[in-house]
Protein backbone atom coordinates (compact mmCIF):
# COMPACT_ATOMS: atom_id res chain seq x y z
CA UNK A 1 0.00 0.00 0.00
CA UNK A 2 2.78 2.20 1.01
CA UNK A 3 4.73 1.41 -2.17
CA UNK A 4 1.52 2.31 -4.55
CA UNK A 5 1.12 5.48 -2.58
CA UNK A 6 4.62 6.77 -3.03
CA UNK A 7 4.22 4.97 -6.91
CA UNK A 8 1.30 7.38 -7.13
CA UNK A 9 3.00 10.62 -5.56
CA UNK A 10 6.14 10.03 -7.97
CA UNK A 11 3.92 10.04 -11.02
CA UNK A 12 1.88 13.09 -9.77
CA UNK A 13 5.43 14.43 -9.41
CA UNK A 14 6.40 13.43 -13.03
CA UNK A 15 2.82 14.56 -14.62
CA UNK A 16 3.23 18.07 -12.56
CA UNK A 17 6.79 18.53 -14.12
CA UNK A 18 6.02 17.86 -17.85
CA UNK A 19 2.90 20.18 -17.53
CA UNK A 20 4.99 22.94 -16.05
CA UNK A 21 6.36 23.92 -19.26
CA UNK A 22 2.90 24.04 -21.09
CA UNK A 23 1.20 26.16 -17.77
CA UNK A 24 4.34 28.54 -18.04
CA UNK A 25 3.92 28.82 -21.68
CA UNK A 26 -0.20 29.84 -21.43
CA UNK A 27 0.53 31.91 -18.14
CA UNK A 28 3.14 33.68 -20.76
CA UNK A 29 0.60 34.08 -23.19
CA UNK A 30 -2.04 35.42 -20.88
CA UNK A 31 0.24 37.50 -19.76
CA UNK A 32 1.31 38.98 -23.31
CA UNK A 33 -2.41 39.56 -24.16
CA UNK A 34 -3.07 41.11 -20.96
CA UNK A 35 -0.05 43.91 -21.55
CA UNK A 36 -1.69 44.32 -25.29
CA UNK A 37 -5.29 45.11 -23.84
CA UNK A 38 -3.59 47.39 -21.24
CA UNK A 39 -1.39 49.44 -23.75
CA UNK A 40 -4.06 51.19 -25.69
CA UNK A 41 -5.45 51.93 -22.38
CA UNK A 42 -1.68 52.90 -21.03
CA UNK A 43 -1.91 55.73 -23.83
CA UNK A 44 -5.23 56.86 -23.81
CA UNK A 45 -3.94 58.53 -20.12
CA UNK A 46 -1.10 59.91 -21.14
CA UNK A 47 -2.94 62.29 -22.88
CA UNK A 48 -0.30 62.20 -25.52
CA UNK A 49 -2.97 61.71 -28.23
CA UNK A 50 -4.81 64.87 -27.55
CA UNK A 51 -1.89 67.53 -29.62
CA UNK A 52 -2.20 65.58 -32.50
CA UNK A 53 -5.72 64.85 -32.76
CA UNK A 54 -6.10 68.61 -31.80
CA UNK A 55 -4.11 69.55 -34.99
CA UNK A 56 -6.10 67.27 -37.25
CA UNK A 57 -9.35 68.65 -36.15
CA UNK A 58 -8.06 72.03 -37.21
CA UNK A 59 -7.02 70.96 -40.22
CA UNK A 60 -10.10 69.44 -41.03
CA UNK A 61 -12.13 72.27 -40.36
CA UNK A 62 -9.82 73.95 -42.29
CA UNK A 63 -10.51 71.88 -45.37
CA UNK A 64 -14.08 71.87 -44.73
CA UNK A 65 -14.22 75.94 -44.88
CA UNK A 66 -12.50 75.96 -47.79
CA UNK A 67 -14.76 73.47 -49.58
CA UNK A 68 -18.09 75.68 -48.12
CA UNK A 69 -16.18 79.05 -49.56
CA UNK A 70 -16.16 77.49 -52.87
CA UNK A 71 -19.36 76.55 -52.93
CA UNK A 72 -20.52 79.68 -52.01
CA UNK A 73 -18.85 81.63 -55.45
CA UNK A 74 -21.77 79.69 -56.74
CA UNK A 75 -24.89 81.02 -57.17
CA UNK A 76 -27.93 80.03 -54.95
CA UNK A 77 -30.18 77.15 -55.82
CA UNK A 78 -32.93 79.78 -55.80
CA UNK A 79 -31.04 81.80 -58.78
CA UNK A 80 -30.22 78.30 -60.83
CA UNK A 81 -34.11 77.25 -60.69
CA UNK A 82 -35.15 80.72 -61.69
CA UNK A 83 -32.11 80.30 -64.65
CA UNK A 84 -33.43 77.30 -65.32
CA UNK A 85 -37.05 78.19 -65.50
CA UNK A 86 -36.12 81.25 -67.89
CA UNK A 87 -34.02 79.13 -70.42
CA UNK A 88 -37.61 76.58 -70.91
CA UNK A 89 -39.82 79.85 -71.26
CA UNK A 90 -41.16 80.06 -68.11
CA UNK A 91 -43.80 77.44 -68.12
CA UNK A 92 -44.71 74.54 -65.26
CA UNK A 93 -43.33 74.16 -61.94
CA UNK A 94 -39.17 74.67 -61.49
CA UNK A 95 -37.09 71.50 -60.64
CA UNK A 96 -36.31 71.17 -57.23
CA UNK A 97 -32.68 71.06 -57.27
CA UNK A 98 -30.16 69.64 -54.69
CA UNK A 99 -26.52 70.50 -53.69
CA UNK A 100 -24.87 68.38 -51.21
CA UNK A 101 -22.36 65.57 -50.52
CA UNK A 102 -24.80 62.63 -51.70
CA UNK A 103 -25.54 59.76 -49.46
CA UNK A 104 -27.70 57.50 -51.46
CA UNK A 105 -28.24 57.35 -55.10
CA UNK A 106 -31.48 58.68 -54.80
CA UNK A 107 -29.56 61.89 -53.65
CA UNK A 108 -26.93 61.91 -55.96
CA UNK A 109 -29.64 61.70 -59.15
CA UNK A 110 -30.81 64.49 -57.51
CA UNK A 111 -26.83 66.34 -56.69
CA UNK A 112 -26.27 64.94 -60.43
CA UNK A 113 -29.12 67.06 -62.29
CA UNK A 114 -28.08 70.24 -60.14
CA UNK A 115 -24.16 69.85 -61.39
CA UNK A 116 -25.19 69.47 -64.77
CA UNK A 117 -27.26 72.89 -64.82
CA UNK A 118 -24.36 74.59 -62.76
CA UNK A 119 -21.62 72.57 -65.13
CA UNK A 120 -23.58 74.17 -68.43
CA UNK A 121 -22.71 78.05 -67.27
CA UNK A 122 -20.05 77.63 -64.83
CA UNK A 123 -17.77 74.47 -65.75
CA UNK A 124 -14.20 75.34 -64.13
CA UNK A 125 -15.90 76.31 -60.77
CA UNK A 126 -17.52 73.11 -60.58
CA UNK A 127 -14.82 71.15 -61.95
CA UNK A 128 -13.12 72.78 -58.99
CA UNK A 129 -15.63 71.83 -56.48
CA UNK A 130 -15.75 67.64 -57.35
CA UNK A 131 -11.62 67.94 -57.00
CA UNK A 132 -11.98 69.52 -53.60
CA UNK A 133 -14.77 67.91 -51.99
CA UNK A 134 -13.17 63.80 -53.38
CA UNK A 135 -9.25 64.84 -51.81
CA UNK A 136 -11.33 65.74 -48.55
CA UNK A 137 -13.29 62.66 -48.25
CA UNK A 138 -10.27 60.72 -49.14
CA UNK A 139 -7.57 62.64 -46.94
CA UNK A 140 -10.02 62.55 -43.88
CA UNK A 141 -10.74 59.17 -44.86
CA UNK A 142 -15.02 60.36 -45.17
CA UNK A 143 -16.90 57.69 -47.13
CA UNK A 144 -18.52 58.77 -49.88
CA UNK A 145 -15.53 59.46 -52.64
CA UNK A 146 -16.49 56.57 -55.15
CA UNK A 147 -20.15 58.00 -55.39
CA UNK A 148 -17.88 61.42 -56.84
CA UNK A 149 -16.58 58.86 -59.04
CA UNK A 150 -20.11 58.12 -60.35
CA UNK A 151 -21.19 61.60 -60.65
CA UNK A 152 -17.97 62.17 -62.70
CA UNK A 153 -18.79 59.74 -64.94
CA UNK A 154 -22.38 60.87 -65.84
CA UNK A 155 -21.32 64.04 -66.22
CA UNK A 156 -18.25 63.71 -68.30
CA UNK A 157 -16.50 61.42 -71.20
CA UNK A 158 -14.98 58.18 -70.40
CA UNK A 159 -11.35 59.05 -70.45
CA UNK A 160 -12.08 62.45 -68.68
CA UNK A 161 -13.96 60.89 -66.02
CA UNK A 162 -11.23 57.86 -65.55
CA UNK A 163 -8.45 60.47 -64.97
CA UNK A 164 -10.67 62.69 -63.15
CA UNK A 165 -10.61 59.60 -60.56
CA UNK A 166 -7.34 58.31 -61.13
CA UNK A 167 -5.72 61.68 -60.29
CA UNK A 168 -8.02 63.10 -57.26
CA UNK A 169 -7.69 59.19 -55.38
CA UNK A 170 -3.23 59.54 -55.97
CA UNK A 171 -3.75 63.25 -54.33
CA UNK A 172 -5.81 62.38 -51.38
CA UNK A 173 -4.60 59.27 -50.86
CA UNK A 174 -0.67 60.55 -50.87
CA UNK A 175 -2.50 63.20 -47.93
CA UNK A 176 -3.46 60.52 -45.80
CA UNK A 177 -0.23 59.15 -46.47
CA UNK A 178 2.07 62.11 -45.28
CA UNK A 179 -1.28 63.04 -42.60
CA UNK A 180 -0.81 59.34 -41.01
CA UNK A 181 3.62 59.15 -41.20
CA UNK A 182 3.68 63.13 -39.92
CA UNK A 183 0.46 63.51 -37.35
CA UNK A 184 -0.97 60.15 -36.38
CA UNK A 185 2.05 57.79 -36.20
CA UNK A 186 2.13 57.91 -32.23
CA UNK A 187 -1.79 57.79 -32.34
CA UNK A 188 -2.26 54.43 -34.24
CA UNK A 189 0.86 52.88 -33.11
CA UNK A 190 -0.34 53.45 -29.62
CA UNK A 191 -4.39 52.85 -30.14
CA UNK A 192 -3.83 49.60 -31.87
CA UNK A 193 -0.30 47.71 -31.35
CA UNK A 194 -1.29 44.18 -31.96
CA UNK A 195 -2.53 45.53 -35.42
CA UNK A 196 -0.02 47.16 -36.55
CA UNK A 197 2.96 45.15 -35.30
CA UNK A 198 0.89 42.35 -37.34
CA UNK A 199 1.04 44.69 -39.87
CA UNK A 200 4.32 45.36 -40.14
CA UNK A 201 5.38 41.40 -39.78
CA UNK A 202 3.04 40.93 -43.04
CA UNK A 203 4.83 43.86 -44.81
CA UNK A 204 9.28 42.39 -43.86
CA UNK A 205 7.15 38.60 -44.76
CA UNK A 206 7.20 40.40 -48.27
CA UNK A 207 9.30 42.73 -48.13
CA UNK A 208 11.12 41.37 -51.28
CA UNK A 209 8.36 41.42 -53.48
CA UNK A 210 6.46 44.56 -51.57
CA UNK A 211 5.69 46.60 -54.50
CA UNK A 212 3.53 43.19 -55.92
CA UNK A 213 1.95 42.60 -52.37
CA UNK A 214 0.62 46.72 -52.72
CA UNK A 215 -0.51 46.30 -56.06
CA UNK A 216 -2.44 42.78 -54.46
CA UNK A 217 -3.89 44.19 -51.50
CA UNK A 218 -5.24 47.29 -53.42
CA UNK A 219 -6.38 45.66 -56.45
CA UNK A 220 -8.44 42.35 -54.86
CA UNK A 221 -11.01 43.68 -52.59
CA UNK A 222 -10.39 42.48 -49.26
CA UNK A 223 -8.65 44.95 -47.38
CA UNK A 224 -10.02 48.34 -47.11
CA UNK A 225 -8.73 51.26 -48.98
CA UNK A 226 -8.30 53.39 -45.75
CA UNK A 227 -6.59 50.94 -43.64
CA UNK A 228 -3.92 49.98 -46.12
CA UNK A 229 -3.38 54.25 -46.55
CA UNK A 230 -2.99 54.37 -42.38
CA UNK A 231 -0.73 51.69 -41.55
CA UNK A 232 1.24 51.88 -44.93
CA UNK A 233 3.60 55.04 -43.35
CA UNK A 234 3.63 53.54 -40.33
CA UNK A 235 4.97 50.11 -40.86
CA UNK A 236 7.83 51.88 -43.44
CA UNK A 237 6.11 51.27 -46.91
CA UNK A 238 8.01 53.66 -48.94
CA UNK A 239 6.36 56.47 -50.78
CA UNK A 240 6.77 55.46 -54.33
CA UNK A 241 5.69 51.77 -53.73
CA UNK A 242 2.81 53.26 -51.95
CA UNK A 243 1.63 55.22 -54.81
CA UNK A 244 2.45 53.20 -57.52
CA UNK A 245 0.35 50.37 -56.31
CA UNK A 246 -2.06 53.01 -55.86
CA UNK A 247 -2.26 54.13 -58.73
CA UNK A 248 -1.95 50.70 -60.76
CA UNK A 249 -4.54 48.57 -58.30
CA UNK A 250 -7.39 51.51 -57.88
CA UNK A 251 -7.46 51.36 -61.69
CA UNK A 252 -10.12 48.61 -62.20
CA UNK A 253 -12.54 49.89 -59.22
CA UNK A 254 -11.81 53.36 -60.18
CA UNK A 255 -13.11 52.45 -64.29
CA UNK A 256 -16.12 50.53 -62.67
CA UNK A 257 -17.51 53.13 -60.27
CA UNK A 258 -16.93 55.88 -63.70
CA UNK A 259 -18.56 53.58 -65.53
CA UNK A 260 -21.70 53.30 -63.60
CA UNK A 261 -22.16 56.70 -63.77
CA UNK A 262 -23.18 56.38 -67.43
CA UNK A 263 -25.61 53.77 -65.31
CA UNK A 264 -27.25 56.11 -62.87
CA UNK A 265 -30.50 55.89 -64.10
CA UNK A 266 -30.73 52.35 -63.17
CA UNK A 267 -28.30 51.49 -60.37
CA UNK A 268 -30.05 51.59 -56.69
CA UNK A 269 -26.99 51.47 -54.52
CA UNK A 270 -22.84 51.08 -54.95
CA UNK A 271 -23.24 47.02 -54.28
CA UNK A 272 -24.84 46.77 -58.01
CA UNK A 273 -21.65 48.15 -58.94
CA UNK A 274 -20.17 44.53 -57.48
CA UNK A 275 -21.82 42.35 -59.97
CA UNK A 276 -20.28 38.77 -60.53
CA UNK A 277 -18.42 40.21 -63.60
CA UNK A 278 -16.64 43.27 -61.56
CA UNK A 279 -15.75 41.39 -58.72
CA UNK A 280 -14.17 38.72 -61.68
CA UNK A 281 -12.66 41.64 -63.12
CA UNK A 282 -10.76 42.66 -59.36
CA UNK A 283 -10.00 39.38 -58.53
CA UNK A 284 -8.44 38.86 -62.06
CA UNK A 285 -6.55 41.87 -61.82
CA UNK A 286 -5.27 40.46 -57.69
CA UNK A 287 -4.15 37.36 -59.53
CA UNK A 288 -2.17 39.16 -62.21
CA UNK A 289 -0.69 41.39 -59.73
CA UNK A 290 1.26 38.05 -57.84
CA UNK A 291 2.31 36.80 -61.15
CA UNK A 292 5.84 38.55 -61.04
CA UNK A 293 5.82 37.08 -57.86
CA UNK A 294 5.35 33.33 -58.92
CA UNK A 295 8.19 33.73 -62.03
CA UNK A 296 10.40 34.51 -59.48
CA UNK A 297 9.79 31.74 -57.38
CA UNK A 298 9.88 29.76 -60.69
CA UNK A 299 12.99 30.95 -61.42
CA UNK A 300 14.79 30.32 -57.72
CA UNK A 301 13.93 27.13 -58.11
CA UNK A 302 15.24 26.22 -61.65
CA UNK A 303 18.60 27.68 -60.64
CA UNK A 304 18.62 25.44 -57.74
CA UNK A 305 17.73 22.63 -59.74
CA UNK A 306 20.74 23.29 -62.25
CA UNK A 307 23.26 24.27 -58.91
CA UNK A 308 21.89 20.80 -57.79
CA UNK A 309 24.80 18.14 -57.57
CA UNK A 310 23.14 14.47 -56.97
CA UNK A 311 25.47 13.59 -54.35
CA UNK A 312 23.97 16.74 -52.99
CA UNK A 313 27.38 16.98 -49.93
CA UNK A 314 30.75 19.03 -50.19
CA UNK A 315 33.38 17.25 -51.96
CA UNK A 316 35.20 15.89 -48.43
CA UNK A 317 31.58 14.17 -47.44
CA UNK A 318 31.04 12.54 -50.78
CA UNK A 319 33.84 10.51 -50.66
CA UNK A 320 32.41 8.65 -47.84
CA UNK A 321 28.89 8.71 -49.62
CA UNK A 322 29.33 4.63 -49.75
CA UNK A 323 29.54 4.31 -46.11
CA UNK A 324 26.95 6.64 -45.07
CA UNK A 325 24.11 5.01 -47.78
CA UNK A 326 25.15 1.72 -45.62
CA UNK A 327 24.75 3.10 -42.66
CA UNK A 328 21.35 4.36 -43.57
CA UNK A 329 20.02 1.30 -44.90
CA UNK A 330 20.98 -0.59 -41.43
CA UNK A 331 20.73 2.38 -39.04
CA UNK A 332 22.18 0.28 -35.72
CA UNK A 333 22.56 3.90 -33.88
CA UNK A 334 24.33 3.79 -30.78
CA UNK A 335 21.69 5.41 -27.55
CA UNK A 336 22.11 8.73 -26.84
CA UNK A 337 24.64 9.89 -24.47
CA UNK A 338 23.96 12.11 -21.46
CA UNK A 339 21.81 15.11 -22.75
CA UNK A 340 19.78 17.99 -20.76
CA UNK A 341 16.24 19.18 -21.57
CA UNK A 342 14.83 22.86 -21.24
CA UNK A 343 11.95 24.10 -21.13
CA UNK A 344 9.23 22.99 -23.61
CA UNK A 345 10.92 19.26 -23.29
CA UNK A 346 13.87 19.93 -25.74
CA UNK A 347 17.02 18.47 -26.16
CA UNK A 348 20.20 20.11 -26.00
CA UNK A 349 23.87 19.22 -25.30
CA UNK A 350 23.66 16.54 -28.53
CA UNK A 351 26.59 16.29 -30.43
CA UNK A 352 25.76 16.93 -34.40
CA UNK A 353 26.24 12.88 -34.62
CA UNK A 354 23.83 12.05 -32.06
CA UNK A 355 21.60 14.67 -33.67
CA UNK A 356 22.23 13.09 -36.76
CA UNK A 357 21.21 9.42 -36.00
CA UNK A 358 18.09 11.21 -34.55
CA UNK A 359 17.64 12.61 -37.76
CA UNK A 360 18.13 9.31 -39.80
CA UNK A 361 15.51 7.79 -37.79
CA UNK A 362 12.90 10.45 -38.31
CA UNK A 363 13.45 10.01 -41.70
CA UNK A 364 14.04 5.93 -42.25
CA UNK A 365 11.38 5.03 -39.60
CA UNK A 366 8.93 8.19 -39.57
CA UNK A 367 9.28 9.53 -43.23
CA UNK A 368 8.86 12.57 -41.61
CA UNK A 369 8.76 14.83 -45.10
CA UNK A 370 5.45 13.12 -45.74
CA UNK A 371 3.94 12.47 -41.90
CA UNK A 372 5.46 15.25 -39.99
CA UNK A 373 6.26 12.35 -37.65
CA UNK A 374 9.85 13.99 -36.20
CA UNK A 375 11.21 14.06 -32.60
CA UNK A 376 10.48 17.95 -31.37
CA UNK A 377 12.66 17.55 -28.85
CA UNK A 378 15.82 18.57 -31.47
CA UNK A 379 14.16 20.86 -33.17
CA UNK A 380 14.01 24.90 -31.88
CA UNK A 381 10.38 26.00 -31.64
CA UNK A 382 11.01 28.90 -34.27
CA UNK A 383 12.84 26.98 -36.69
CA UNK A 384 12.12 28.41 -40.29
CA UNK A 385 11.69 25.37 -42.80
CA UNK A 386 12.82 26.44 -46.05
CA UNK A 387 12.98 24.71 -49.86
CA UNK A 388 12.78 26.33 -53.24
CA UNK A 389 9.06 27.37 -53.27
CA UNK A 390 8.27 28.15 -49.70
CA UNK A 391 9.46 29.25 -46.12
CA UNK A 392 7.56 28.15 -43.21
CA UNK A 393 8.64 29.71 -39.70
CA UNK A 394 7.67 27.62 -36.99
CA UNK A 395 7.74 23.83 -35.98
CA UNK A 396 4.22 23.40 -35.26
CA UNK A 397 3.12 25.54 -38.25
CA UNK A 398 5.28 23.32 -40.14
CA UNK A 399 4.57 19.82 -38.77
CA UNK A 400 0.54 20.70 -38.97
CA UNK A 401 1.31 21.39 -42.91
CA UNK A 402 3.05 18.27 -43.66
CA UNK A 403 -0.35 16.75 -41.98
CA UNK A 404 -2.14 17.89 -44.26
CA UNK A 405 -0.15 17.92 -47.76
CA UNK A 406 0.76 14.05 -48.57
CA UNK A 407 -1.21 10.87 -48.20
CA UNK A 408 1.07 9.03 -46.28
CA UNK A 409 -0.72 5.63 -47.28
CA UNK A 410 0.59 5.78 -50.61
CA UNK A 411 3.71 7.78 -50.33
CA UNK A 412 7.29 7.32 -48.93
CA UNK A 413 10.67 9.06 -48.17
CA UNK A 414 13.62 6.97 -48.99
CA UNK A 415 16.89 7.84 -47.18
CA UNK A 416 20.56 8.20 -49.12
CA UNK A 417 23.00 9.35 -47.25
CA UNK A 418 23.11 11.98 -43.86
CA UNK A 419 26.27 12.94 -42.69
CA UNK A 420 28.13 15.18 -40.11
CA UNK A 421 29.76 18.11 -42.70
CA UNK A 422 30.63 20.68 -39.95
CA UNK A 423 30.66 21.96 -36.70
CA UNK A 424 27.01 23.20 -36.49
CA UNK A 425 25.75 21.63 -39.83
CA UNK A 426 24.29 18.04 -41.40
CA UNK A 427 23.54 17.49 -44.88
CA UNK A 428 21.01 14.60 -45.87
CA UNK A 429 20.39 13.51 -49.47
CA UNK A 430 17.05 11.24 -50.02
CA UNK A 431 14.56 10.58 -51.95
CA UNK A 432 10.58 11.04 -52.16
CA UNK A 433 7.36 10.38 -53.86
CA UNK A 434 3.79 10.55 -53.33
CA UNK A 435 0.50 11.70 -53.84
CA UNK A 436 -1.18 14.91 -52.38
CA UNK A 437 -4.27 14.83 -50.20
CA UNK A 438 -6.22 17.13 -52.91
CA UNK A 439 -9.23 16.00 -54.49
CA UNK A 440 -7.67 15.51 -57.88
CA UNK A 441 -4.72 13.00 -55.94
CA UNK A 442 -2.23 14.59 -57.99
CA UNK A 443 1.16 12.10 -58.06
CA UNK A 444 4.37 13.55 -57.15
CA UNK A 445 6.82 11.68 -59.17
CA UNK A 446 9.95 10.14 -57.42
CA UNK A 447 12.88 12.67 -57.10
CA UNK A 448 16.00 13.91 -54.92
CA UNK A 449 16.29 16.43 -52.47
CA UNK A 450 19.03 17.52 -50.53
CA UNK A 451 18.77 19.11 -46.92
CA UNK A 452 21.20 21.10 -44.99
CA UNK A 453 20.60 21.16 -41.27
CA UNK A 454 21.82 24.53 -38.76
CA UNK A 455 22.24 23.92 -35.65
CA UNK A 456 22.12 26.65 -32.67
CA UNK A 457 24.13 27.27 -30.04
CA UNK A 458 21.95 24.59 -27.68
CA UNK A 459 22.35 22.16 -30.51
CA UNK A 460 19.17 22.73 -31.61
CA UNK A 461 18.24 22.35 -35.37
CA UNK A 462 17.32 26.28 -36.27
CA UNK A 463 16.71 25.93 -39.80
CA UNK A 464 16.37 23.10 -42.69
CA UNK A 465 17.35 24.31 -45.95
CA UNK A 466 16.17 22.18 -48.89
CA UNK A 467 16.95 22.19 -52.67
CA UNK A 468 15.54 19.94 -55.05
CA UNK A 469 16.30 17.98 -58.23
CA UNK A 470 13.15 19.18 -59.67
CA UNK A 471 12.43 22.32 -61.62
CA UNK A 472 9.53 24.65 -60.17
CA UNK A 473 7.73 24.61 -63.61
CA UNK A 474 7.52 20.59 -63.40
CA UNK A 475 6.68 20.41 -59.69
CA UNK A 476 3.86 22.86 -60.38
CA UNK A 477 2.74 21.02 -63.26
CA UNK A 478 2.54 17.79 -60.89
CA UNK A 479 0.58 19.70 -58.02
CA UNK A 480 -2.33 20.58 -60.75
CA UNK A 481 -2.26 16.98 -63.08
CA UNK A 482 -5.50 14.49 -61.49
CA UNK A 483 -4.32 11.04 -61.42
CA UNK A 484 -6.61 8.85 -63.08
CA UNK A 485 -8.36 5.57 -62.15
CA UNK A 486 -6.24 3.58 -58.78
CA UNK A 487 -3.37 4.91 -57.38
CA UNK A 488 0.03 2.68 -57.46
CA UNK A 489 2.77 1.29 -54.81
CA UNK A 490 5.14 4.59 -55.12
CA UNK A 491 7.17 2.72 -53.04
CA UNK A 492 9.08 0.37 -56.31
CA UNK A 493 9.09 3.52 -57.88
CA UNK A 494 11.26 4.88 -55.55
CA UNK A 495 13.75 1.88 -55.30
CA UNK A 496 13.48 1.16 -58.87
Amino acid sequence: MVAATAAGAAAAAAASLSDSPQRAAEEEEKERKSRRSYAPLAYLRSLAWVRPVLILAALYLVSLSCIVALFRQLPSLAEMAELQQGKAGGGGAPEQLALAVPHSFDELRHVRRTLELYRQNYAVHVAALMVATHVFLQSFMVPGSILINVLAGSMYPLPAATCFAATVDCCGAAINYWLSRWLLRGVVVGLFPARVHSFAAEMKKHQANLLNYNLFIRTAPIFPSWLVNLASPIVGVPFNVFIAALVAGHLPINFISVKAGHNLATMQSVSDMYSARNVLVLLLAGALALVPVLLRRLRRTDRAARHFHPAGLPAAAAAHAGQAVGEAAALELAPLGKVERVGGGKLTGLSPEEVRDVLARNLKDGEYFITGDLTPEIFDDLCVFRDPTNETKGLSRYVKALGLLFDASVSAVQLLSIQVTGPSTIEAEWRLGGYLRFPWHPRVEPFTGHTVYHLNEQGLIALQDQTWAISGGKALAETFTPTPGVRDDIRRSLHA
